[in-house]
């Protein structure tokens, strides 16, 4: 059988601009997942309790913006691209499956 996620010329690329993503949700098990794209120039930002090895070849890419945030609107945030509390790894198992 052939696998669209593995076979496809094209990768589908989603931002998730919520509360950051936990990557170790069984939504981003990338079993099955060919290599990343050799045209993919993205990064996965290390910070807070996050670090490169929390990108697999589903989670391609992640970064945290933090600047201009007040410090009371990051209290309880990790300074990281880390889920604190489900919303953002609910939105991006939502779109991207």
């Amino acid at each position: 059988m052939r696998n669209l996620n593995t076979e496809s010329i094209h990768a589908h690329e989603y931002a998730c601009f919520f509360t950051g993503i936990w990557p170790e949700s069984r939504s981003f098990d990338d079993k099955g997942y060919g290599p990343v794209p050799a045209r993919w120039k993205g990064k996965c930002e290390t910070g807070e309790e996050f670090n490169a090895t929390s990108c697999n070849k589903k989670i391609i890419g992640a970064r945290w913006y933090g600047r201009g945030i007040s410090a009371e609107l990051l209290k309880g945030d990790y300074k990281s691209a880390r889920d604190n509390n489900g919303h953002g790894t609910h939105v991006a198992s939502t779109i991207a499956g």
